[in-house]
């Protein structure tokens, strides 16, 4: 009975461990998009329509 509880902890750190991992990746990319945009180039207005 405690293999199995020792089994479930492990298993429970590596997924919290995970999600924390990609909460953080996926926080940085969100924030990167909306404090950079770049500029469209002048050569793009002609096919804007």
């Amino acid at each position: 009975m405690a293999e199995k509880k020792e089994r479930k902890n492990k298993v429970a750190e590596k997924l919290a461990a995970l999600f924390t991992r990609e909460l953080k990746f996926s926080a940085n990319s969100a924030g990167s998009m909306y404090s950079y945009q770049p500029k469209t180039p002048a050569g793009l207005e002609r096919f804007r329509k």
